[in-house]
């Protein structure tokens, strides 16, 4: 089943996608038909296309899967939460490595510190896993 943070990854990637084709498109129109640049825009705007189908596509597939699957009703797109990048995250879990190292085992601290390892695996995972399957 898909995750919530893989459907907002694929919309974003959409949206952002239409306003590159967009701005090629306005690009293409300024140029002269039959120059080098005009061909080179002209492919540009294709293969933008190609990925506005892409992300389309791969949404379509959520939404029939969505249906497969009632009982994991999902909130609309723009509720979603987007997820921190994978760097963001990184940097996050490293820290509570750190601190884990440092902290005395069975103390508060220790705890702590390895709760948050554990959630910023776990939020590393899904956020690579929605960013891959995005793509």
């Amino acid at each position: 089943m898909t995750t919530d943070p893989e459907l907002r990854v694929t919309s974003d990637r959409l949206l952002d996608k239409l306003g590159e084709l967009h701005n090629l498109e306005m690009e293409k129109r300024a140029a002269a038909p039959g120059t080098p640049r005009f061909i080179e825009i002209s492919r540009d705007v294709e293969a933008a296309a190609r990925e506005v189908l892409g992300f389309s596509a791969r949404q379509t597939d959520i939404a029939v899967e969505s249906v497969a699957h009632p009982e994991s009703s999902r909130p609309p797109i723009e509720t979603i939460d987007p997820p921190r990048e994978v760097p963001e995250i990184l940097a996050d879990w490293r820290e509570a490595e750190r601190r884990l190292g440092a902290a005395t085992a069975g103390t508060e601290a220790f705890e702590s510190a390895s709760a948050d390892v554990e959630r910023l695996r776990a939020e590393y995972r899904e956020s690579f896993d929605a960013h891959r399957s995005a793509e």
